[in-house]
């Protein structure tokens, strides 16, 4: 699966093609922490170039998603941004264990980088189709914005 985006602007603040959040989407910097390792996942290339790598070089891109229901997001990937290519691990369900702990095939995070204490909503283009256990998705643009 491809991840294919159109945005060349490398400005944080004002990346083209960003839009305002969806309402009710809650991510602080204090929710980008290290997710449990459940010994399933599926491996992002991130090679967005101008729209993450560049801008956000240092940060933390981290994939976020309600696993309990409760309404608030929990970290299911972290990774430090680069400027050159890099992976992020987005952790699955560990189906052994009585609790949701990662994602279950198809289910969709939010993806977000925390830069200087600021938290962007980042949205790959075209949208990220879901997860999947051993997995490989790329992607390689998106837009960005403040939360």
């Amino acid at each position: 699966m491809i991840v294919n985006c159109n945005t060349s602007s490398t400005s944080k603040r004002s990346l083209s093609g960003s839009t305002p959040p969806p309402p009710g989407i809650v991510i602080t910097p204090a929710m980008f922490v290290a997710p449990t390792n459940t010994g399933i996942n599926m491996t992002v290339l991130v090679n967005a170039g101008a729209a993450l790598n560049t801008p956000y070089a240092g940060g933390e891109l981290g994939a976020f998603y309600d696993l309990n229901g409760d309404g608030n997001l929990q970290c299911v990937a972290l990774s430090t941004v680069a400027v050159g290519p890099f992976s992020l691990a987005i952790w699955g369900d560990n189906g052994a264990t009585p609790i949701k702990d990662g994602l279950d095939p198809g289910d969709v995070p939010y993806f977000a980088v925390l830069d200087g204490g600021i938290v962007y909503l980042f949205t790959p283009s075209p949208a990220f189709s879901g997860y999947v256990d051993n997995g490989i998705a790329v992607i390689t643009n998106g837009s960005s914005s403040p939360l």
